[in-house]
């Protein structure tokens, strides 16, 4: 019976598939682990709703009057504006150059952007005064859609109560 000698020492084609099957391994490890923080500027369009509190409809030629302390944004200096609603209850603002940042990655991709620093007041004729409203919170800054390449939007809910006669 011919007797079979083991070697101690592996074969090349061994060794070749052993070190592609680890160059593979760290070729997806490096694709599927970069990340890249990123910061930018987006045109963000902040829309106030008003909105009648018993019947959900919408609050036509409301005021919102607002305080700005600035922000990250291209009008940075503090000032104070008005804003009217109109017949859909509806009031926008642009804030240009507005600065965003995120993670992009093969299985990340966030987006935020830094709100501008307003607080502010909503009347309407028959309406009671709402209480001071801070728009540059966490919960708006979830609220915020990126609609488009360099182009965002943040919807501002405002439930107003009728005022008691």
């Amino acid at each position: 019976m011919p007797t079979r000698i083991i070697s101690k020492h592996r074969k090349p084609l061994q060794w070749v598939v052993g070190g592609l099957i680890v160059l593979l391994s760290l070729m997806i490890y490096f694709v599927v682990s970069i990340k890249i923080h990123w910061v930018g500027s987006t045109d963000l369009t902040v829309e106030f709703i008003t909105i009648d509190a018993d019947t959900g409809q919408p609050i036509a030629d409301a005021t919102i009057k607002i305080h700005s302390d600035g922000g990250f944004y291209k009008e940075r200096e503090p000032r104070d504006f008005e804003l009217t609603t109109g017949g859909d209850g509806t009031a926008q603002y642009q804030c240009l150059n507005s600065m965003c940042f995120g993670t992009s990655g093969t299985f990340t991709n966030t987006f935020a952007v830094h709100l501008p620093w307003w607080n502010y007041t909503v009347s309407a004729p028959g309406y009671q005064l709402s209480e001071r409203i801070y728009l540059d919170t966490s919960e708006s800054a979830r609220q915020v859609k990126r609609i488009g390449p360099g182009v965002s939007k943040l919807v501002v809910p405002i439930t107003l109560h009728r005022a008691v006669p």
